[in-house]
């Protein structure tokens, strides 16, 4: 901006000159650049996108009401002023519950700490609330947050449900990233691909660049220094069944790739590294600590990756060891470099490099989650006909989470059943057994007056009795028996609710091999 306006504005002849051609290199030749350069219209955004991609942009300010949300959405595949009011693009201002959202960034940023501590540390107490329950907190507490953004947002959805949405891009503040937007109703529910994106002048740039994923360029770096070890637990996190990253990656996951660089093999070299990532279509790494702590940015932000449609870093996967190491050579890191491993700068930087779409981890997370979560996004998803990186990221996590509160409600609805028709049933047998006592002391005084030569008057004959059998209550108790074994096997299946929402997609959510 201000090379723009020295060329376009400055006093001094020669300055505005070198200010022009520095700014026309700079937009040659610089991958930043171009992503950064805003040179659109809205009509013509809605026009590019899919019918079936609805995109809403969240920033929040302090004002003298409090905390204030800003937010905006529109649906692609029509120009503004080609629809009616209430389907065109919406503008809303809303606001936040300022001591509740303290509270959430608070809890959101303890949560990151204690799911690092409790792989690190083997005397790791949870000192108070867990971390599942911290999870839960803040995606409740969020949906709270957000609550009447989300009912407008349900209204207007609502009016949009012959286009068959599929597709969601949240453009937020980084403020906001730290909370999961993703799996607030209805939004969770109504789009099966969500991705954040930093601006709409961004994701204009990735749609403009996008192309299929090379499934015979996809490539690796796994484990580069071989530090994870064999072990039942890490830390206090048990992975039961797990052997190591590279003995699981290479059983599983490597032939699905290209090529690569695996550290049970040898540490890769850093023109490895950069051969690797700027060579793909689509770049895995999977491993202990950030990619970043084994490739420096410096690295990075000289490389043109603008072939690269996607990265996923299903990194933090933390051990003792590894730990000691990466805090001994930070010693002689520059503090401003090490904040770059934050997930938002390091998908930021990506980024700017020109890759399409980041996949990473937002907190540490155990090798086991990150293995299935690999599996789930490359083998079973990108890899598989027809699939998308937004819906395949969706299966490993927000669907999980979803699978996991509907068995919730389910086995409440279960349990309460089930105590009714025992409730039931025990009132049943109750009145069953007081009717045969009666039928007995009828035949009793039956038999008696037949012996006094007296007539009997019969009683009334009672209507049949209707309860619940014991096929039922069985029945009922097998039913929540099946629903509580799907639930904790969901559950292990994303390793609790931190598990769950440990993934974030940045970028194009449709990209597809």
């Amino acid at each position: 901006r201000k090379l723009d306006y020295l060329a376009s504005e400055g006093s001094v002849p020669s300055m505005s000159k070198t200010a022009e051609k520095a700014l026309n290199f700079l937009n040659q030749t610089s991958m930043a650049i171009k992503r950064l350069k805003v040179d659109f219209r809205l009509a013509e955004v809605r026009e590019t996108l899919d019918p079936t991609v609805c995109v809403v942009t969240l920033s929040v300010e302090q004002g003298h009401e409090g905390v204030l949300l800003w937010a905006s959405w529109f649906v692609g595949g029509a120009p503004a002023e080609d629809e009616a009011m209430k389907l065109g693009p919406q503008v809303g201002r809303f606001v936040l519950d300022s001591a509740l959202f303290s509270s959430l960034q608070t809890d959101a940023t303890l949560l990151r700490t204690k799911q690092r501590r409790k792989h690190i540390d083997v005397g790791y107490s949870d000192d108070g609330l867990s971390t599942r329950e911290l999870a839960l907190r803040v995606v409740d507490g969020t949906n709270e947050l957000f609550s009447a953004l989300l009912q407008v947002m349900k209204a207007y959805l609502a009016l949009h449900e012959d286009k068959g949405l599929d597709s969601l891009v949240l453009i937020c503040d980084q403020e906001l990233c730290a909370l999961p937007i993703e799996s607030c109703h209805p939004l969770c529910t109504a789009f099966p691909a969500i991705a954040r994106d930093f601006s709409l002048a961004m994701h204009m740039h990735r749609h403009a660049s996008k192309e299929a994923i090379d499934k015979g360029s996809m490539r690796y770096i796994v484990d580069p220094r071989n530090e994870d070890i064999e072990a039942g637990s890490v830390g206090t996190v048990k992975r039961p069944d797990f052997t190591t990253i590279c003995a699981a990656f290479e059983a599983d996951l490597q032939s699905s790739f290209a090529d690569g660089v695996i550290g049970a093999d040898h540490i890769p070299s850093k023109a490895e590294l950069q051969r690797n990532i700027s060579g793909a279509s689509l770049f895995l790494y999977q491993g202990l600590g950030t990619l970043l702590s084994h490739m420096s940015p410096g690295l990075v932000s000289t490389l043109n990756l603008d072939k690269c449609q996607c990265v996923v870093l299903l990194d933090r996967a933390e051990n003792e060891v590894a730990e000691r190491r990466q805090n001994k050579l930070d010693t002689t890191v520059l503090p401003t470099i090490v904040q770059l491993r934050d997930v938002w700068a390091t998908a930021a930087l990506l980024s700017l490099r020109g890759v399409n779409a980041v996949l990473l981890n937002q907190w540490s997370m155990d090798a086991v989650r990150n293995h299935s979560a690999a599996n789930a996004v490359v083998a079973n998803g990108l890899l598989s006909e027809g699939q998308v990186l937004g819906k395949a990221h969706g299966a490993a996590s927000g669907q999980l989470l979803a699978a996991y509160h509907q068995f919730v409600k389910d086995i409440a609805n279960s349990e309460a059943e089930l105590s009714q028709i025992s409730e039931l049933r025990e009132v049943g047998l109750g009145q069953e057994a007081a009717r045969a006592r009666r039928a007995e002391e009828v035949d009793a005084a039956r038999a008696a007056a037949q012996e006094r030569g007296q007539d009997f008057q019969e009683p009334q004959e009672e209507e049949p009795l209707e309860f619940p059998t014991e096929e039922q209550v069985e029945e009922e108790k097998t039913k929540l028996e099946g629903l509580i074994g799907e639930r904790d096997k969901t559950d292990e299946d994303m390793r609790g609710v931190e598990g769950a929402l440990v993934l974030a997609l940045y970028g194009i959510p449709t990209l597809s091999c």
